[in-house]
């Protein structure tokens, strides 16, 4: 099986209206207009295209995540202060793009508030699709069992942990690609890229001919 983890595909990150694109985490028109099109009410982008096309197929299974915080909750101000107030609970910014809304369902979709998955949530939701408990060390054949694909936004951040955390603590097949991928600052984009990704046993792709591969679609 292949899980894609899409990490903060939600309006505040990658909207292009003034109200969105004006938070400190929205990743900037230019790289909207590069994965999801020059317009997110038409499913022109790769990304969506790309999402659409994986959900029909019956061997993967795609897993959403975002950003939730309430700004009276304590415990969510540390994140709120450093990267300004974004996906607010009851705000329109932790909502999806129309082109990928109808992908995301109660029960694909893990609330996070802060840079890591809650690691139970994670846990039951493999065991849903997969049979598989992270917590269970005995699964040697976990490498074969389920491979992982991240996808979204910001990639140094959520991103890469949950990547790192998957290849390393876990033990899965764990990839990237590129094309899939930004953040709101580009230079810790790209040292992402050629630097965390890498440095960490985690491949990173550049040609779709690779993510064919990997997904055992070629």
């Amino acid at each position: 099986k292949t899980i894609i983890i899409a990490d903060n595909l939600v309006n505040d990150y990658c909207g292009l209206e003034a109200r969105y694109t004006q938070k400190n985490v929205n990743i900037g028109l230019q790289e909207i207009e590069r994965i999801f099109g020059a317009n997110l009410q038409n499913e022109v982008g790769p990304l969506p295209i790309f999402l659409k096309e994986e959900s029909k197929n019956k061997n993967t299974h795609i897993l959403f995540c975002r950003d939730y915080y309430q700004s009276d909750n304590p415990q969510h101000q540390e994140y709120l202060i450093k990267s300004g107030e974004h996906c607010l609970h009851d705000t329109s910014g932790v909502e999806f793009p129309k082109s990928i809304k109808d992908l995301a369902k109660d029960d694909n979709l893990i609330n996070c508030s802060g840079l890591v998955i809650p690691i139970a949530n994670m846990n039951s939701y493999l065991q849903k699709v997969a049979n598989l408990d992270l917590l269970d060390a005995s699964l040697p054949e976990r490498e074969e069992k389920v491979r992982f694909l991240l996808v979204g936004f910001h990639t140094e951040r959520r991103v890469f942990n949950t990547a790192n955390m998957l290849r390393n603590l876990f033990g899965f097949q764990v990839a990237v690609f590129s094309h899939f991928l930004a953040s709101s600052n580009r230079e810790f984009h790209f040292n992402a890229l050629r630097y965390q990704f890498p440095d960490n046993r985690i491949p990173v792709f550049n040609h779709i001919k690779e993510l064919e591969a990997f997904l055992g679609t070629d």
